[in-house]
């Protein structure tokens, strides 16, 4: 079964390594990823989706962040928010990572690298998401 959470504190913290390394559009692929590693390991305790039998999120919960779904499913930082309640619900930030997109990954990075500081300020929000989800107040459904 993914281990989603561990994945995004990885690749959080390989996004941060690059960052320091001036590796600017690798570390916003990276973040991004750890972006939604978070949402879906948040999601996952919380019983919003199950692992489907081929080792896929269910419930829509599948999708890259960003991912537009055809018949207007929500974009997975929506379908996440939307399943957030009560007083100690994790929000994401509805304009994270706008302008990223996995296919992102087989272009050169310029267009990445105009809106480094708001990825990394993006990156931060969702280190501490994944902070506040792995207490031990934050781990209960």
């Amino acid at each position: 079964m993914p281990d989603f959470l561990a994945a995004a504190r990885r690749h959080l913290d390989d996004g941060d390594f690059l960052h320091q390394h001036s590796r600017m559009p690798n570390a916003v692929q990276l973040w991004a990823y750890g972006a939604e590693c978070t949402l879906k390991g948040i999601a996952l305790n919380q019983g919003c989706f199950q692992i489907g039998s081929k080792g896929k999120p269910t419930n829509n919960f599948g999708q890259h962040l960003n991912q537009t779904l055809p018949n207007n499913a929500p974009d997975l930082l929506s379908l996440y928010n939307a399943a957030q309640t009560g007083t100690n619900a994790l929000m994401g930030p509805e304009t994270a990572f706008v302008g990223w997109d996995i296919k992102d990954r087989y272009e050169d990075g310029a267009q990445l690298q105009a809106k480094i500081n708001e990825y990394k300020l993006d990156a931060a929000f969702f280190r501490t998401m994944l902070n506040n989800a792995m207490s031990p107040e934050g781990l209960s459904p």
